[in-house]
């Protein structure tokens, strides 16, 4: 675990409130489980750092696994239609893919950020007693 600057965990704290807010509205679809479950973990790491906690190796692997996931749905903004970003109900399917794909940037945005919050925080140290 690594020391998190004020910016650092002032902007975390909004991307966990903005990550809770993005599970709380996956309950209508299809695959709600799996998307909550990708939300939650984002908004679980950006809370954790809000409150000055972030690892060096979670946050590596978590920017790796959802730049690997937007890089696979990200296909789907390329033909996205306006109406997909217009309202918050899910006009067609497709639109609900590049939907998913703005989130997962969301989420790897979220975790880069954590990686070089961490890579380059100074290391915690305890106090002596």
């Amino acid at each position: 675990m690594a020391q998190v600057s004020a910016p650092i965990r002032v902007l975390s704290g909004v991307f966990a409130a903005v990550f809770v807010l993005a599970a709380s509205v996956q309950t209508n679809d299809p695959d709600a489980l799996t998307w909550i479950a990708i939300y939650m973990a984002a908004a679980s790491s950006a809370a954790l750092a809000a409150v000055g906690h972030v690892n060096l190796a979670w946050s590596g692997i978590s920017t790796l696994a959802y730049s690997v996931l937007f890089a696979y749905y990200c296909p789907a903004l390329l033909t996205a239609k306006a109406r997909a970003f217009q309202t918050w109900k899910m006009q067609a399917p497709e639109d609900e893919v590049a939907r998913e794909a703005i989130g997962l940037l969301l989420c790897a945005f979220s975790s880069a950020v954590l990686l070089v919050a961490a890579a380059t925080a100074k290391p915690k140290t305890r106090k002596s007693d």
